[in-house]
């Protein structure tokens, strides 16, 4: 009866940790849950310690008493045996004789121990089977950002249904050279009707009946398995601030831009300073470092010093000048005078877990030097909400460039306003190439 008792103590206990760690993964502070599940582990491991040792006690104490009257029937079963006919006795080893004759004797005592182990194995069962978001795309908040699926598909790992910002920078480009408005090959962000490398044109709107400047960024992949990949100029950015391609300035330096500031440090005023320079530069090869370009530059100055400093300084400018955000192929259209109302879209994939993608909308109106901004995110499950926190970064940068392009801009509001998206997504794995579809036809109006 005890050892009933207490086995259900320990059912109990176990339900209730693993109860806690759930409720606390999804409706408190996730950062804890991993802390509590580990204690929760622990715990448990203590208390059936306790339990089998408790059960154990109880069991010897018992054993012991009889323990006499047992050897006692092993020496009776063995007598036993001498009295079988000998064509009986076949098959029977020592070894099997002496196993069944301590199998009475030792039976109670892994009665508990096999116990225990049934119970810690169902708790550490209880503990770890925390609803994994396989299958599923996990909700951040309230507002229809991201969401969660009845868990109807089977996903081994989330490797499964993680997209890339590659992958879905590619759908993107897929469905835009399969649409009449494809990327203008002299832009990165801009496009236009028939694309080529004419001049771009407003593209009309079907929903409000406005005619829009329309820049569609690459994919932001701000969190997940894209951090491993590095940045390189050029190439899918990976693992970025969602205001990345808006504003250049949040940029990190590549390995050139780093190179050229630490050799425009040099002083000339040294007694030898080309050779000075020159030693500087080997201690940076030193390092690694692809200094092919710098040689490049070097080439035909001689030991003119003056120069040299005169093209790393060139180089770098260029290298600066080469990046570009959205606003600056955005802005030259907007500030032309000889139309006073304009209007531009900005639209950009963003994802905000590893598992679910959405679609970022920026609306900006201009009339004369007033302009009014709309933030949208439409989530392929319906609705959706830019977060508050995504909201005031990308709300600073476009505070920030429209008004190093247009000093006298008056910015009358930048809103952070719902999605009327209606749902399209009922699985937990194709938010990708919703998106992408989705981002193509918002170029006209028909999302």
């Amino acid at each position: 009866m005890a050892l009933l008792v207490i086995t259900l103590v320990g059912l109990t206990f176990a339900s209730l940790n693993s109860n806690v760690v759930v409720f606390n993964y999804y409706f408190g502070t996730k950062e804890i849950a991993l802390p509590m599940l580990l204690v929760c582990v622990f715990g448990s491991c203590i208390f059936f310690g306790l339990l089998v040792a408790l059960t154990m006690w109880f069991s010897l104490k018992r054993d012991n008493m009889s323990l006499k009257s047992r050897l006692k029937t092993v020496e009776k079963e063995l007598e036993n045996l001498r009295s079988i006919p000998i064509n009986m006795r076949l098959g029977l080893t020592p070894k099997i004789i002496l196993m069944k004759a301590l199998h009475s004797v030792t039976k109670n005592v892994w009665t508990p121990i096999f116990i225990f182990m049934l119970l810690a194995t169902m708790s550490c069962m209880s503990s770890f089977a925390i609803p994994r978001r396989e299958g599923k795309e996990p909700a951040e908040d309230t507002t229809g950002e991201s969401a969660s699926l009845d868990g109807s598909v089977t996903i081994r790992g989330s490797e499964d249904l993680y997209y890339g910002d590659d992958d879905i920078s590619e759908y993107v480009d897929a469905f835009l050279k399969n649409s009449p408005i494809p990327r203008n090959d002299k832009f990165k962000y801009l496009i236009n009707v028939g694309g080529g490398g004419g001049d771009v044109v407003p593209i009309h709107d079907e929903g409000d009946g406005n005619d829009y400047f329309v820049a569609v960024s690459p994919a932001i992949d701000t969190h997940g398995l894209g951090h491993t990949r590095a940045l390189s100029a050029g190439s899918s950015v990976s693992s970025v601030n969602l205001e990345y391609f808006l504003d250049k300035s949040s940029h990190p330096a590549d390995q050139k831009e780093v190179i050229l500031e630490k050799l425009l440090k040099f002083k000339p005023e040294l007694k030898n300073p080309y050779g000075e320079l020159l030693a500087m530069i080997e201690e940076l090869k030193r390092g690694r470092l692809n200094l092919e370009f710098v040689y490049d530059i070097l080439a035909g100055k001689g030991d003119d010093v003056g120069k040299i400093l005169e093209g790393f300084e060139q180089e770098l400018a260029k290298i600066k000048k080469d990046k570009k955000d959205v606003f600056d192929e955005l802005m030259t259209y907007f500030l032309d005078p000889a139309t006073k109302d304009k209007h531009a879209k900005v639209l950009f994939p963003y994802n905000k877990t590893q598992f679910h993608w959405l679609t970022g909308e920026i609306r900006i109106h201009k009339r004369e030097n007033v302009y009014k901004v709309e933030v949208h995110a439409h989530d392929p499950y319906g609705a959706g909400k830019m977060d508050d926190g995504n909201f005031t970064k990308l709300e600073a940068a476009i505070r920030k460039r429209i008004q190093e392009f247009d000093p006298a801009a008056r910015i009358e509001h930048i809103q952070n306003l719902g999605s009327p998206y209606v749902s399209r997504q009922d699985d937990g794995i194709s938010c990708g190439v919703i998106v992408a579809e989705d981002l193509v036809r918002r170029v006209t109006g028909r999302g």
